[in-house]
């Protein structure tokens, strides 16, 4: 047996607004795509959107108008629990929840990637200790005394040598 799931997760910076997190979840039997803006300043996404492009049986296109139900949603402790409340259902798709949990992960990692033009260094700094939280218990890095100087690292020494290393 052979079996492939290609996951890609796209996340675009909104000026003075957020980000958009565009994901799409293809294998044999699935093509999802999912497309949210998560307003950076309140942690929430503001919208959500999912499509069907493949699906094993027709009624499973019929879940995704649920992904509706995360808009609100603030993106922080709880979050998963509320995904799950509002997509792991008899209306909901397994898949679709699976597929916004990666997006909106991928769109964290990617917003600590840069400090955007429109934001203030202390503001973002503000917001990488809430960030910081989500990790905590949950990665060997953040379970180190040194986890509190990641901000420093990750901008004077990581993403630095990266970039050069793309070269």
């Amino acid at each position: 047996m052979s079996y492939t799931r290609e996951v890609i997760v796209r996340c675009t910076d909104i000026p003075n607004q957020g980000y958009r997190v565009e994901g799409e979840l293809k294998d044999d039997l699935h093509h999802l795509k999912v497309d949210m803006v998560i307003d950076f300043f309140r942690s929430e996404i503001i919208e959500a959107h999912a499509e069907a492009l493949k699906t094993p049986f027709p009624i499973c296109k019929e879940a995704m108008p649920s992904i509706k139900k995360l808009v609100g949603a603030k993106v922080g402790p709880g979050f998963s629990r509320a995904v799950k409340q509002a997509l792991i259902n008899s209306e909901g798709c397994f898949h679709l929840e699976e597929l916004i949990m990666n997006a909106v992960n991928a769109g964290l990692q990617a917003s600590a990637r840069e400090i955007p033009d429109w934001m203030s260094k202390e503001e973002y700094a503000h917001h990488w200790k809430s960030w910081e939280k989500l990790y905590l218990g949950r990665c060997i890095h953040y379970a180190q005394p040194e986890a509190a100087e990641t901000l420093e690292r990750v901008h004077t020494e990581i993403l630095p040598q990266k970039r050069v290393s793309e070269w």
